[in-house]
């Protein structure tokens, strides 16, 4: 209905529509970030797992090498911008929503190429995907490697599968990379059923 409105040049949604389409074309220039952008490494040793530091944990002043780390409420330590996954991640799963969303009302292929460029980077590409694991995530140095509680990182993961969802038909997503994508998530749940119990 929204589409045939937009076709017609109804007055109740154009201007959503050209708003939709302006932020669309800044992202075409987007970079695309990967969990490969890290300064530091993680626990692992390996820079395709996604990693996030607790924001509010220092390291203690009080000992040599700062470690463990000591809660500071409201502060956040500047350490946490050698790890932007956290950051990262939500823009990377927005964008896809975006442009997925501007290929479907708009018909045009080159949102829906950069949206696959995006996903493609973030998780399938082998040289730059996230592990699909939150095993570093929240990480407390010198008490933990990481928290149950960094599951909330991945909270805007809905919003690059229903962005996703939205390229279905397009020249540019196809059913490879489909299976891909959903072989990805069936790895990430059983990792997230093991840790949950």
């Amino acid at each position: 209905e929204t589409k045939q409105k937009i076709k017609l040049g109804d007055a109740t949604v154009m201007p959503a529509y050209k708003n939709l389409i302006a932020q669309a074309n800044k992202l075409l220039n987007y970079k695309e970030p990967s969990v490969m952008d890290k300064m530091d490494f993680p626990p692992s040793g390996n820079k395709h797992d996604y990693t996030s530091l607790a924001p509010y944990w220092w390291p203690d002043p009080n000992k040599p090498n700062g470690l463990p780390y000591i809660k500071k409420d409201g502060e956040i330590n500047p350490e946490v911008k050698n790890y932007p996954d956290k950051e990262n991640m939500p823009k990377v799963c927005k964008n896809i929503y975006l442009l997925g969303l501007a290929y479907y009302f708009s018909g045009n292929e080159m949102y829906a190429k950069k949206a696959t460029k995006i996903a493609t980077v973030w998780f399938l590409d082998t040289a730059t995907k996230m592990n699909p694991n939150l095993n570093f995530a929240q990480v407390v140095k010198g008490l933990n490697n990481g928290r149950g509680i960094g599951i909330i990182d991945t909270r805007h993961f809905i919003y690059a599968l229903d962005g996703i969802e939205l390229l279905q038909g397009s020249l540019s997503w196809d059913n490879t990379q489909s299976a891909a994508l959903k072989e990805w998530f069936n790895l990430f749940l059983h990792w997230s059923s093991i840790v949950t119990g």
